[in-house]
């Protein structure tokens, strides 16, 4: 990330705050940007190469508060402003005493140490005295934060599309933030905060599935692990590992493929098959996948590549918010095969569908397929009860074998991930495997609508007979080359 991007990716954190659950209370760990915590991970790669998400979440909240709390500013300008981003993650000093943290739960206190009344607050702020929530009203912090900071006498000095105050904000931040990612004593004790003792995290190793590994930092003789897995749910805290993930899980969201029932299979859902497999029984097939003969078929003899939707309903009393749909498992080299399309029939819901797109892979995290969107970090935010749906286009170069996870993450608490189901049998099939296609050996059957014929093409060009044979002999030419 260039100096502008994390500048800006810090100010809309700060300022816009939390964002990412419910645009109101105050940013946590949970909030911070995808790259940011790329970012981070880049420099800890060298010394620590096996961590897991969360740690690396962890530290760079950790550097996040050093930078604002403890920097020594490169302008005079930007004490102000660190001084303000202080107020905005409730971590500053009392302007009355410095000695003293600020009174963020006491809204009268906080007034007084201001040195504003009721009425002030109303009108600057936009906020009642007595009603007023420090850390859930976004516009009395940038008030509070504005003020106490001298950089202004209202909430727009701070608000991102009212004041030129705040991409100077954002710059002051990320350059406070690089000086602490560049220093190498921050870095370690950042780390160091959040590392098990050695006979802790021993213990916690035994604990955790085979994947997971402990995290040594080399030369300080730490040891710490982020994950503990129950079943088909994961979850972890953003200070390490934690237990009791099945049921915090549990009491937040429910998960189900759009596809784990054959009425709910969409027009184009695909089938990877084997070259050996039965094609000629599939030559009697008239209505696509409507047909519960094809359905069977394919359940029986493919493997589901298409693209995944999957559904994610709030069952608890507050926003919740999902990121980070990550693919977890094993990789290979592509096997000979051709790709069954269905065609017709098929539902969607109605709800709105955030589409990602996701190279298979060992801990590859999806994202945004929308190029117009300055970042493609993917955040949702679902309110209590309502549920929405989530597209992800894969692809590779390779076969892929193992899962995919979503993180669930509530307004206050630990962070949890749910295992995204496969196809059938929603509550069991969590494992799954995508065959990849390379791009120069793509054969591909499309079963016909009513009324018309099925279709078979090679590379996109289309062969003049459609036969299983024929089928056959492209897969067996094209993959003879190697």
């Amino acid at each position: 990330m260039t100096d502008d991007q994390i500048g800006d990716a810090l100010r809309d954190l700060l300022l816009s705050g939390g964002n990412r659950a419910a645009r109101s209370r105050t940013p946590t760990a949970v909030d911070l940007d995808q790259a940011l915590v790329d970012h981070v991970a880049n420099r800890l790669d060298a010394v620590a190469p096996s961590r897991d998400r969360g740690f690396d979440r962890s530290v760079a909240w950790d550097l996040l508060v050093a930078a604002v709390t403890s920097s020594s500013p490169e302008h005079e300008r930007d004490k102000k402003l660190l001084v303000a981003a202080t107020h905005m993650l409730e971590m500053g000093r009392d302007p009355r005493d410095s000695a003293k943290p600020a009174p963020y739960e006491d809204t009268q206190a906080l007034m007084k140490s201001i040195g504003v009344n009721s009425a002030t607050l109303k009108r600057y702020a936009g906020v009642e005295s007595n009603s007023a929530k420090y850390g859930k009203s976004i516009s009395f912090r940038r008030y509070y934060a504005a003020v106490a900071s001298g950089l202004g006498v209202n909430r727009d000095t701070l608000r991102p599309d009212k004041h030129i105050e705040s991409d100077h904000f954002g710059e002051a931040v990320g350059r406070a933030y690089q000086r602490a990612l560049r220093s190498d004593d921050v870095l370690l004790r950042a780390a160091q905060g959040h590392a098990l003792p050695v006979d802790e995290a021993a213990e916690s190793d035994a604990l955790a599935p085979r994947r997971v590994r402990p995290l040594a930092w080399v030369g300080a003789g730490l040891a710490a692990v982020a994950v503990v897995a129950v079943g088909i749910l994961v979850a972890s805290n953003i200070g390490g590992a934690a237990r009791g993930a099945a049921e915090a899980a549990a009491g937040l969201a429910t998960i189900e493929s759009v596809a784990s029932e054959p009425p709910k299979w969409t027009i184009n859902t695909a089938f990877w098959v084997p070259v050996g497999a039965p094609l000629e029984e599939l030559e009697g097939i008239t209505d696509g996948c409507a047909d519960p003969r094809a359905r069977d078929w394919l359940l029986k003899y493919g493997q589901y590549r298409d693209h995944y939707l999957f559904k994610v309903r709030n069952v608890s009393d507050e926003t919740i918010g999902i990121s980070n749909v990550v693919s977890r498992g094993t990789a290979t080299a592509p096997q000979p095969g051709l790709i069954v399309k269905c065609s017709g029939g098929g539902e969607g819901g109605e709800i709105e569908w955030s589409v990602l797109r996701l190279e298979f892979g060992e801990g590859v995290v999806a994202t945004l397929a929308d190029t117009t969107r300055v970042s493609d970090y993917f955040w949702l935010n679902i309110p209590p009860g309502e549920t929405s749906g989530v597209l992800v286009y894969p692809s590779g170069e390779q076969d892929f074998k193992g899962t995919l996870t979503v993180d669930v993450a509530p307004t206050s608490g630990q962070v949890a991930q749910l295992t995204i189901p496969a196809l059938e049998e929603a509550d069991a099939a969590r494992a799954m495997e995508w065959h990849a296609m390379p791009s120069d050996k793509r054969v591909t059957l499309s079963l016909p609508s009513p009324g018309e014929a099925a279709t078979c093409d090679v590379n996109g060009t289309e062969l003049e007979r459609c036969t299983a044979n024929a089928l056959r002999d492209a897969v067996d030419t094209l993959w003879e080359k190697d």
